[in-house]
Order: C-alpha cells, then sequence, then structure tokens
C-alpha cells in the first residue's frame, strides 16, 4: 500500500513528494520516543530540525492546496496529498514495527518472508481494484522486454533496501536511523526531482524559500545526530 501511494505521488512531483513524504520518519520516531522509550541520541538540534522541516511542510501543503485555480487541478492537488499521507503513515508504522520486531529477536530471513508474503497479497488487491475499476491491465506493461528489465531492476533494488533497513533496525536504536534516513530520502529525490526531471519550473519563490528551509532542518537533525552519537560514544 505504500509503495503503491509512494508511486501515485512520485507521479505527480517527486520533488515535493520528498520534502513532504518525510512525515514517516517523524511518526516512526514519536512512537520509537513514546513506546521503546530509546531518547538517546535525541537532542535540542535534531527538535530544531523537525521543527524547521515540519513549517517548512505545512507551508508548502497550504501552498499546495490554495495555489489551484481550477477544479480539475484541486482535485489533482487532493489526491497528491492524499496519497503522500497514506505513504507516510504505512511507511512510518512499518519503520518502528521494524525495530520492535528486531527489538524482539526476529531475523531477517522471517522479516523478509513476511514483508513479502504482505506485499504480494496487498499488490493482488490493488491490481484486483484497478481491473474492476477502470478495465485496464495494470500488468500488461511487464510484458514487453524493456518492462521486464525495469521491474527486475526494481526487485532487486526493492529487496536490497529491505534488507538494509531490517539490518539498520537490528543494530540501532530508532532515534539514530530514522534521521539518517530522513535526511539522504529528502535531499538527493529532490534534487533529482527539481534539476532532472526540471520540476523546479513549478517552483515559486515562496516554494524555494520553503524548501530552502526544510534543508536547514535536515542539516540540523544531522548534525544534532553526529552530536548525539559522539557524546554517547
Amino acid at each position: 500500500a505504500a509503495v503503491y501511494c509512494q508511486w501515485r505521488a512520485v507521479e505527480v512531483h517527486l520533488a515535493k513528494f520528498s520534502l513532504l513524504g518525510f512525515w514517516d520518519n517523524v511518526l516512526a520516531l514519536t512512537l520509537g520516543y513514546l513506546v521503546l522509550g530509546e531518547t538517546r541520541f535525541l537532542n535540542y538540534w535534531v527538535g530544531a530540525g523537525l521543527i524547521a522541516i515540519s513549517a517548512a511542510t505545512v507551508g508548502l501543503v497550504l501552498r499546495e492546496r490554495r495555489g489551484q485555480q481550477d477544479a480539475a487541478a484541486a482535485a489533482k492537488s487532493r489526491q497528491f496529498l492524499g496519497y503522500v499521507f497514506g505513504y507516510t503513515t504505512v511507511s512510518g508504522l512499518t519503520s518502528f514495527f521494524q525495530r520492535h520486531f528486531a527489538l524482539q529477536g526476529l531475523n531477517r530471513a522471517e522479516w523478509l518472508f513476511g514483508w513479502y508474503a504482505s506485499s504480494l497479497i496487498t499488490v493482488l488487491l490493488i491490481v484486483t481494484w484497478i481491473r474492476r475499476s477502470s478495465g485496464s491491465n495494470v500488468l500488461e506493461g511487464v510484458r514487453s522486454p524493456r518492462g521486464r528489465s525495469i521491474a527486475l531492476i526494481s526487485s532487486i533494488l526493492v529487496f536490497a533496501n529491505a534488507w538494509t533497513v531490517y539490518w539498520a533496525s537490528q543494530r540501532a536504536p530508532i532515534t539514530v536511523t530514522e534521521p539518517i534516513f530522513l535526511v539522504t530520502a529528502m535531499v538527493l529525490p529532490t534534487l533529482v526531482g527539481l534539476f532532472v526531471l526540471k520540476e523546479h519550473k513549478d517552483f515559486g519563490r515562496a516554494d524555494w524559500y520553503l524548501m530552502a528551509f526544510a534543508v536547514l532542518g535536515a542539516t540540523l537533525i544531522a548534525y544534532g545526530y553526529h552530536i548525539g552519537y559522539a557524546a554517547q560514544g
């Protein structure tokens, strides 16, 4: 479900999704703090960074909702924000449970089996829903050599990501891993969206200011993690 929401949101705007999608990290951090009690690496720098990014994303959401003049664009904007919300909620809960199950001693093979079993069920449900609602064959694209190549490469990358993330969850508190994931997931995709996909054309002056404020927040989080880790070391 998270992958589907991510795909649909990225289809609309990669840069804005990368800036808004950090809420999954915030949700995971909050649950790690409240439920798991993992507060060792949290400090004022990390808190200031989270506040800065939160303020920037709220500003981006407000501009996204108010900047649409016609009904079609407004509906597309609502769909985009809905997909962002769906992704961040599911992904944040997944990150929390990864750490929770890692603390319970669940090994990587068991986690990956559960991950792919649930993913298969979800994919089948989504494919069935799309076929019944629109009548389109969503698997048509994988029949061509190019489609199969993309599916293979994507599968390898997704597997590597799932394996690595759970490995990190086994070895470090969620308050260590999530700030790192937040910064990396925000900066590189945003740059790709802005300068490779030319999405900077959709940005006004206020959007650039808000993006700079979000990057500042990410920098504060990275610095706060460095300070917290050095203090614990």
